[in-house]
């Protein structure tokens, strides 16, 4: 345990959340409470601590964090149980505990050699998920997201004023709304025994067409950096379009506006790296609307 502690230590004395400053004992405190062991660090974090390990010999995954986006993921998930995501098993302040997808490739790994399974899986994944029902109190919608976009932003004026039309545009002439995931990317969709499990939704009230765009415009670096970036971007719209009758022109639309959007939260969370990516999805999108 000792040498666990000063793992864990070590990797998340920085964490910019700083929710907890004594991790360890709340660490220990919990595997007491749940009879958790061998629990280890997921490696590739960015606000949250998440650990895997077991419960009386079953594989789990423990997350640890702000109690009010954990709140919001839990009550996500249970708005979705049985329709796809993973299961939540326990739950307590700032704390949870889900089943461990294994073997847990995420679709990821299908980029960019299997695309086309890709797309029929994220298609099916989909059918599944917006079924969920749904109460508006619960969640918050698209068009409440979206306000950021009218905020006094230092980008380009011609960019927020496209973003801000075609966001009216997809708003106000939207099909039937559903309960989205919300940041549905391929590294959210994991390999199970079975099939595939959904994990970190955001819960969010809005077009069907959002989540698909979600899908399409990443994994966004790793798009950024092939040539064939614009093929593999029209392929899955005109596929999206063809297999799941989505529009593609509300495609192509939400991928900018998506883009625009994480943009300016990049700024807000003063995230340079962050910013810089979005800035160049951003223009990405705007060349391809014109395609």
């Amino acid at each position: 345990m000792k040498s666990f502690k000063s793992n864990i230590i070590t990797l998340y004395e920085n964490c910019r959340n700083n929710w907890d400053k004594d991790l360890s004992k709340r660490l220990q405190e919990i595997e007491t409470d749940w009879e958790l062991s061998d629990l280890k660090p997921f490696h590739n974090l960015r606000s949250n601590a998440v650990f895997y390990g077991f419960q009386r010999g079953v594989p789990i995954v423990l997350k640890l964090g702000n109690d009010n986006e954990l709140s919001r993921e839990a009550t996500a998930l249970k708005a979705f149980e049985g329709f796809g995501v993973v299961r939540i098993l326990n739950q307590k302040q700032n704390a949870l505990l889900m089943e461990h997808i294994l073997p847990g490739v995420t679709l990821k790994s299908y980029f960019p050699d299997q695309d086309l399974e890709a797309i029929q899986i994220v298609g099916d994944v989909l059918k599944k998920l917006h079924l969920a029902s749904f109460s508006e109190i619960q969640f918050p919608s698209l068009e409440t997201w979206l306000k950021n976009l009218d905020k006094a932003w230092p980008l380009p004026t011609r960019l927020l004023e496209k973003g801000r039309r075609l966001r009216d545009n997809l708003l106000h002439s939207s099909p039937p709304h559903v309960l989205l995931h919300g940041d549905l990317h391929s590294e959210n969709i994991l390999q199970n025994k079975t099939g595939w499990s959904v994990i970190d939704p955001k819960g969010v009230i809005g077009d069907p067409t959002y989540d698909v765009a979600t899908f399409i415009r990443n994994p966004m670096e790793d798009l950024l950096n092939l040539e064939k970036a614009p093929q593999i971007i029209l392929t899955r719209i005109s596929e999206f379009s063809k297999k799941e009758s989505f529009d593609p022109e509300r495609l192509r639309n939400w991928c900018f506006v998506q883009s625009l959007l994480a943009w300016t939260w990049a700024l807000e969370d003063e995230n340079n790296t962050q910013t810089h990516v979005f800035k160049n999805l951003t223009d990405f999108f705007e060349t391809l609307l014109i395609l």
